[in-house]
């Protein structure tokens, strides 16, 4: 019965699917479902073209069931709280689903009501936050659906998600990263929203205690690196994990703890006392990497899960091997490597002519696209991972400085439409110094 009653409300709040043949993300219309039945009909798939018409039929049923609903939401218009559509089903999406969701909601003076039902694991985040509102109740999820999912009293899925048009075009009124510069500006530190219950935080500390001993949280680092045996998605947001080695070594020989996020699939590694691994497809686990992450030295990850944990806890994040049109590593003290990237000609892109191009919107987003007009990406190195690290942890130890010259150039001259124009961060020096011809203009 609890997978059941998970299956359902999973299927009725997940807020996008992707459209063929491209697979471009993008919002539930009745013009998107349409065209995916269409297309998979046309090319013989006809089991997917009947679940695409399920989900056609159930919008209809769905979309009437609104208006009834509508007196109830013309109420909460006027009042101030205000739904958010969030996809729990995988740790990322709720994590970024959250921070810009909720932040949004208090831009506009309005207080956020987030549902999950007890019967799904990450309901666990009522005993986590001490400030934000969390309805696990089973029978209201279900009730609430309707008022969920009417946008104008609800945060839908292009507030945070990359979402597109059939043109190719990014939906949503700011990007994401433009709300987290706005809340940050108005509000600071003066409103702890993510703020961590005091019970959850003692437990978790005599978990960490018994779990970890002899490791001081204050010079742990958290890695994460999301490899080639996590799910089967693309190479895009993936990495090898050799390429970490140099780093670990250097953080252990320098003092610091390093405990790596892994999951059931992952290859069990071995170095020094001071490097533990922890298995997050634990439950208990998934649980105990907020306080972890919250509380750690820093946060080392790529575009997957816990990098949205880091921006929520506002941890210090170095990110690494982005393949995107944006970054969690946001803050002063955060630091990020782009994949570089090939075009057809076998030559590396350069990174301002790809921003101007909408290359991380219109093909980054789709593998098929990519490879369509032979765009390849390449992953970060040994020497370049570890060399942002050494300036990532110089930040963190107060020894902060301001960006050089050839940083701030690349910043200011990214254009606003990405996310990389909203953040106080900075690209690796040593990457910039590395690579200068990809943070020229070469287009004429």
């Amino acid at each position: 019965m609890k997978n059941f009653i998970n299956k359902v409300l999973l299927y009725i709040n997940i807020t996008y699917i992707f459209i063929y043949p491209h697979k471009v993300p993008a919002p539930i219309t009745y013009k998107n479902l349409i065209a995916n039945i269409i297309w998979f009909s046309i090319n013989k798939h006809f089991k997917s073209s009947f679940k695409y018409f399920a989900r056609l039929i159930w919008k209809i049923f769905f979309d009437f069931i609104k208006i009834i609903y509508l007196p109830i939401s013309i109420c909460f218009y006027f009042s101030k709280y205000r739904f958010i559509q969030i996809n729990y089903s995988q740790i990322g999406s709720m994590g970024e689903q959250l921070k810009y969701m909720v932040e949004y909601n208090c831009l506009r003076n309005k207080k956020s009501l987030i549902f999950i039902p007890r019967t799904q694991t990450r309901s666990h985040i009522k005993k986590i936050f001490i400030n934000l509102n969390i309805i696990d109740s089973i029978i209201l999820n279900f009730l609430a659906l309707p008022l969920i999912h009417t946008n104008f009293i609800s945060c839908d899925a292009t507030i945070s998600n990359a979402l597109y048009d059939t043109s190719g075009d990014r939906m949503g009124k700011d990007h994401p990263l433009k709300i987290v510069q706005k809340f940050e500006k108005k509000f600071g530190n003066s409103l702890d929203i993510f703020k961590l219950n005091q019970y959850y935080v003692d437990e978790m500390e005599k978990h960490f205690s018994n779990k970890f001993k002899n490791f001081d949280i204050k010079k742990t680092i958290i890695l994460h690196v999301r490899d080639e045996s996590f799910l089967s998605t693309s190479y895009l947001r993936n990495a090898s994990f050799e390429n970490y080695f140099s780093t670990i070594k250097y953080l252990l020989d320098n003092g610091y703890f390093v405990i790596r996020l892994t999951h059931s699939k992952s290859k069990i590694l071995k170095f020094t006392d001071s490097y533990k691994e922890l298995n997050t497809d634990d439950s208990f686990n998934q649980f105990f990497q907020y306080y972890l992450i919250s509380k750690c030295k820093g946060l080392m990850c790529c575009s997957s899960g816990p990098a949205s944990l880091g921006a929520l806890l506002n941890t210090p994040i170095l990110q690494i091997n982005i393949f995107s049109y944006s970054t969690y590593a946001t803050k002063k003290n955060d630091v990020y490597l782009l994949k570089k990237v090939k075009n057809k000609d076998n030559e590396l892109s350069s990174y301002i002519d790809l921003f101007n191009m909408d290359f991380f919107y219109k093909y980054a987003v789709s593998l098929a696209r990519m490879n369509q007009k032979g765009y390849v990406a390449i992953e970060n190195t040994e020497d370049e991972i570890l060399e942002a690290t050494k300036e990532f942890i110089g930040l963190n130890n107060n020894n902060f400085h301001n960006m050089n010259d050839d940083q701030k150039s690349f910043t200011q001259n990214i254009p606003k439409k990405s996310g990389f124009g909203y953040v106080e961060s900075r690209i690796s020096s040593y990457f910039q110094k590395k690579y200068p011809e990809l943070f020229k203009q070469k287009i004429n």
